[in-house]
């Protein structure tokens, strides 16, 4: 994740975000075992799909009143 962040051009401080300094924070989470028995209800195996996912990314900056860069 740092490399790409200092590949964007965030090598710095000075330019918002440090990638050597910045937090870098990584959840992954497990699929509810409810949600996933409701999802897979009589769907073959072959055909069940990835369930629910999403990916997230972001980041707070002063710059601003709202926090966004």
């Amino acid at each position: 994740i740092r490399d790409v962040v200092r590949h964007v051009g965030d090598d710095d401080a000075s330019k918002g975000v440090d990638y050597l300094n910045c937090e870098i924070e990584l959840a992954i989470l497990d699929l509810h075992d409810e949600f996933a028995n409701i999802a897979h209800v009589d769907i073959h195996e072959d055909v069940i799909g990835a369930g629910e996912q999403g990916l997230m990314s972001g980041y707070a900056s002063a710059e601003t009143e709202e926090l966004m860069p």
